[in-house]
């Protein structure tokens, strides 16, 4: 299984994210510049001012203009279309609704969804799916739990895809 997140940032704002998770991770970390082929027990962070798909095996970039602030969204549909059941899409807490749509996507395809619940999400901040309707949750998302149980959930079904011979990708917001 391979961990991709993909977060909100200001086009012209350096995300320091990889550098930090590199220091914390026993995975390589990678900031995607350009396109690369994924790889199972490495992480890959989104680099600044670009959009980013998964398609046959690979992050791609594309240029970000058109999707507004729904990078997570387009992130998340290209999972669901090329690994179908073996997409897993995980929301954590944030400032709008990016990320729900690409969850729906997911769903439909047979794949996981995870978010942070409601009560943590509170401690962080309000977030966008937070506002969302008790419908939404019940239909699109799979697992809904405090982020330390979703990371349990994970290495669980880490186990489950190793066990199986089969490779995973992972979309994380």
């Amino acid at each position: 299984m391979a961990f991709v997140l993909v977060q909100h940032l200001d086009p012209k704002h350096e995300s320091g994210l990889g550098a930090l998770l590199g220091k914390h991770s026993r995975m390589p970390v990678h900031e995607v510049k350009e396109d690369l082929t994924v790889e199972p027990n490495h992480v890959y962070v989104i680099a600044p001012n670009v959009a980013m798909i998964f398609a046959s095996g690979q992050l791609q970039l594309e240029a970000r203009d058109g999707l507004g602030p729904h990078l997570i969204d387009h992130f998340f549909k290209s999972l669901a279309k090329d690994r179908k059941a073996s997409a897993i899409g995980v929301v954590l807490s944030g400032t709008g609704t990016d990320g729900t749509i690409g969850l729906e996507e997911i769903k439909a395809l047979g794949g996981i969804t995870l978010a942070q619940d409601e009560h943590a999400r509170d401690v962080l901040r309000r977030g966008g799916l937070c506002r969302r309707d008790a419908t939404f949750v019940s239909r699109h998302v799979g697992v809904l739990a405090d982020p330390r149980e979703l990371v349990g959930d994970l290495l669980g079904r880490q186990c489950q895809v190793d066990t199986a011979g089969s490779r995973g990708a992972l979309g994380h917001a």
